[in-house]
């Protein structure tokens, strides 16, 4: 489905795609669905394959090794560009002044003034706004039915985009719970280490994404700790490890 709000966001990537432009760049908060966006643009150019990739030196490199392989229509995408060392963003503009014809890349990131000027002059700019509740709520509904209106607070509490959306309705209802009781392993008498592993996967083994675990510690923290815990969900994203923002966390909760 289209969402309202970004309408003219998906607009300037419809033409894109019609266009020769190799390089865009989505701008806008945390969680405002770049990336997906990004995977819409692929499917309007009619690209082959579609790839995300940090804007991690190893992987940049990985991706410009590589990407010679095929001459196929490939669309790739950097996240959060702007919280790259300076030698990706050099890396990636040598790569962007003579783009291979095959490859289009969109640069994603949350601080636009933080990009270099060069990358920005060699871009077609697009701002992403932030998710509506209500749009997304008609996502879930749309594509999960009935489940959606049953789960509705946690959507709420969860979800900020339809990446979200997706991984909240495919969890089993045992899995939810978990999440939602997070705040009791965080407060327990296990060592910050410890919590910070258990915390960080279901039972099952299955990864937790941190931002949910970090929506679910803020849900049931005080208003002083919700404070903190805003502060650190900024890092999300910036270089700085998850395991290291939620052992910040998880301490300042327990002292």
């Amino acid at each position: 489905m289209e969402f309202k709000n970004q309408e003219e966001a998906v607009s300037m990537l419809k033409k894109a795609s019609e266009s020769d432009t190799h390089t865009i760049l989505l701008h806008g908060e945390n969680g405002c669905g770049k990336t997906y966006l990004a995977r819409k643009y692929a499917k309007y150019a009619n690209a082959v394959d579609f790839a995300v990739i940090t804007s991690k030196m190893d992987s940049v490199r990985e991706f410009m090794d590589t990407v010679y392989d095929s001459d196929e229509k490939i669309v790739v995408c950097i996240e959060n560009l702007d919280s790259a060392v300076s030698g990706v963003a050099q890396a990636i503009l040598k790569f962007l002044e003579e783009p291979p014809k095959h490859v289009y890349i969109i640069v994603t990131a949350r601080d636009v003034n933080a990009v270099p000027n060069t990358i920005i002059s060699r871009s077609m700019m697009i701002y992403v706004p932030h998710f509506q509740f209500d749009q997304l709520m008609q996502y879930a509904k749309e594509t999960y039915g009935l489940r959606a209106d049953s789960i509705a607070n946690d959507l709420k509490t969860y979800c900020r985009n339809p990446a979200d959306i997706d991984f909240i309705m495919k969890l089993q209802d045992s899995d939810l719970w978990y999440l939602n009781d997070v705040h009791k392993y965080a407060e327990g008498e296990y060592p910050i280490a410890t919590t910070t592993w258990k915390l960080q996967s279901f039972p099952n083994g299955e990864k937790i994404p941190i931002r949910m675990l970090i929506r679910s510690l803020y849900r049931s923290a005080s208003d002083d700790k919700k404070r903190m815990i805003l502060c650190y969900e900024s890092d999300i994203g910036s270089g700085v490890p998850d395991h290291v923002i939620l052992s910040a966390i998880i301490m300042n909760l327990k002292y």
